[in-house]
């Protein structure tokens, strides 16, 4: 297993300006309608977008009100509306703290609205690493529900501010 194997790379784009995307990054209200993955709901988030800020998602299950999860780091770069780039650990419901990973988000603007280069390294296994694809790639796909104004499916809810 090479650490390149461990490397979260999605890209995406978004049918919105650029200015929206990020703004749905540093937002906490706005980070609560998509930071999630299908099957969870979030249930608090704070996010301080200056370098050196903190922030924090904190998210259940919706089958298991007792499966709580918690996602914290700190931003260690904010150039709006281009690049953030800021640590993540992860807390699962019984405690158990994974791996600080580093996250970097790279926004530019396409004809269409904005293209996103998003990276996560820093996982400590392989699983670790495919669960987390999985899991941004859920939240992405309600993000993109979120841009356009949609309303998100049955399995994508999540609370709104």
């Amino acid at each position: 297993m090479g650490r390149a194997s461990l490397v979260v790379r999605i890209a995406r784009s978004f049918t919105a300006p650029r200015e929206q995307v990020f703004h749905y990054w540093v937002d906490g209200a706005a980070i609560r309608t998509w930071f999630a993955p299908a099957g969870y709901v979030v249930i608090s988030s704070r996010v301080d977008a200056t370098p050196g800020g903190t922030w924090s998602v904190r998210y259940r299950s919706e089958s298991d009100p007792d499966e709580v999860h918690e996602e914290f780091g700190a931003f260690q770069e904010v150039l709006a509306p281009g690049r953030l780039v800021f640590t993540l650990t992860r807390r699962d419901h019984r405690g158990l703290l994974g791996p600080q990973t580093l996250v970097t988000v790279e926004l530019t603007d396409t004809a269409s609205g904005t293209a996103m280069s998003f990276t996560q390294t820093g996982h400590d296994s392989d699983t670790a690493r495919e669960a987390n694809d999985a899991g941004w790639s859920s939240c992405f796909t309600q993000l993109a529900h979120e841009l356009l104004g949609g309303k998100p499916s049955a399995t994508m809810r999540r609370q709104r501010p």
